[in-house]
């Protein structure tokens, strides 16, 4: 049996570590709640929220392609928005078209693609409540596009070239664009200016109503074109991976066209709905070409692993 005072004794270390207890856990909540209610950091736009709206929306949004009006290749032309209204509100993230198509259990955005990361999402909505700031330097260039085509100060880069079945036109690659010329030497008949900075390949179909443009802006994406010759009209632009695409060939019959990529991928599009056939992942290196069988029904492809 403990004497009076040992029991006196030991009450007061209980209650001296209840209260430090308290003291503590009191400090480590109000420590918690400091940290939860400290502003986040500065979100930049053109480091951090242009390249995920580069990588997963602009191929559908873009200059020459604004899908339901609507262009991401700048913070004016979400400020602006499409048919369905301003793209996003500065400080109201709640309030414009794209942190709701983007996000929830099953995002309508990006169209047939894979949905944002949450951490993605989290960016986009971080910016937009710190007020779309736009942080763009003003040495970077102007977005190129149709309104706004490449000036040459030297001779670009020619990575590929292509008659047509007719032999009345080459299909000349430059940056950020094809040229279309006709035989005689004169000047280019049309610019065919597209997202992909880098065109790395270019191919007519057989009945010479389409050209195929592939190529990609390195590290980002991906690009596949298919434009209406006749008219300079845009048929499909694809975002394909994250890095170039290479070596376009159309099927005999002109339905499909092939590619290969520096994700070391073969893919089969549909030229028609600008769906994928089908894709192959045996290569270990880059694909760097493709070609039909005679039949159409094999497509071979080259790689930078010397393999066939």
């Amino acid at each position: 049996m403990l004497n009076p005072a040992t029991s006196v004794l030991r009450n007061l270390l209980v209650v001296a570590g209840i209260s430090v207890f308290g003291v503590l856990n009191a400090e480590s909540v109000h420590a918690q709640q400091a940290t939860d209610s400290k502003p986040a950091a500065p979100v930049s736009y053109y480091r951090s929220v242009r390249p995920i709206l580069q990588r997963n929306c602009s191929g559908c949004h873009f200059a020459g392609k604004r899908e339901g009006g609507l262009a991401v290749t700048s913070v004016a032309d979400l400020l602006k928005g499409g048919v369905a209204g301003a793209a996003m509100v500065a400080g109201k993230p709640d309030e414009g078209t794209l942190i709701g198509n983007v996000s929830g259990e099953d995002p309508s955005m990006p169209l047939n693609g894979t949905p944002l990361k949450a951490e993605q999402v989290l960016t986009l909505r971080t910016w937009i409540e710190q007020g779309c700031v736009d942080d763009t330097p003003a040495a970077v260039e102007k977005v190129v596009s149709a309104e706004n085509p490449p000036v040459y100060t030297r001779s670009p880069l020619v990575t590929s070239l292509d008659y047509s079945p007719d032999n009345r036109l080459l299909a000349v690659t430059g940056y950020h664009e094809v040229l279309l010329h006709t035989l005689d030497g004169s000047a280019p008949l049309r610019r065919l200016i597209g997202r992909a900075q880098r065109i790395e390949s270019v191919a007519f179909s057989p009945n010479g109503q389409v050209l195929a443009v592939a190529g990609g802006t390195p590290a980002l994406f991906g690009e596949l074109q298919l434009w209406n010759v006749a008219e300079g009209r845009l048929l499909h632009s694809l975002t394909i991976g994250t890095d170039s695409l290479f070596g376009v060939a159309f099927s005999d019959d002109g339905t499909l066209v092939s590619v290969g990529g520096a994700d070391n991928r073969l893919r089969v599009i549909r030229v028609e709905s600008g769906e994928q056939q089908m894709r192959m992942d045996a290569h270990a290196d880059w694909v760097l070409g493709t070609t039909f069988s005679l039949k159409s029904d094999h497509v071979i492809s080259v790689s930078r692993d010397r393999s066939m």
